[in-house]
């Protein structure tokens, strides 16, 4: 599964754009229309590369193993026990960037009663989605930065 990074951001811009024009109907005024900032010098980050696998991720958190690694994200029915949807991807990687794409796969197939995750997944476009579902989503919120 190839899912590039920027993914995320485009579906969370559109929604952005969505909810901005849906605040703009209901109060009946216009809003300033976003002019486009100035990027600044992007500080690239040295990216690790594997000889033997350029296609694994150097996996760098806290508990871990550090190394070359790719990561398991998976979608379960914990009612029955069963793995619902499964994906690959390099150790780097978010743990967000399949979330939406599992969902969708999964809502494909079965119908869905509930969502729970870890608090990695406590971000506006995954409740949003979900509520536009009708789906309730179970998180624990992340821990705020004093």
């Amino acid at each position: 599964m190839a899912v590039s990074p920027g993914t995320y951001w485009e579906r969370l811009d559109a929604y952005e754009e969505r909810a901005l024009e849906e605040l703009e109907r209901q109060t009946g005024k216009r809003r300033k229309r976003r002019i486009k900032q100035v990027k600044k010098r992007a500080k690239h980050r040295q990216r690790r590369v594997s000889r033997t696998d350029p296609e694994a991720g150097y996996l760098n958190r806290p508990g871990k193993p550090k190394g070359m690694h790719y990561l398991s994200h998976q979608t379960l029915d914990t009612k029955h026990g069963i793995i619902l949807d499964v994906a690959v991807t390099a150790g780097d990687a978010s743990d967000q960037t399949p979330y939406l794409e599992q969902m969708e796969r999964v809502l494909d197939l079965i119908p869905v009663q509930g969502a729970t995750a870890d608090s990695m997944y406590d971000y506006g476009l995954f409740h949003q989605v979900l509520k536009e579902r009708g789906i309730p989503f179970y998180v624990r919120p992340m821990k705020t930065q004093p």
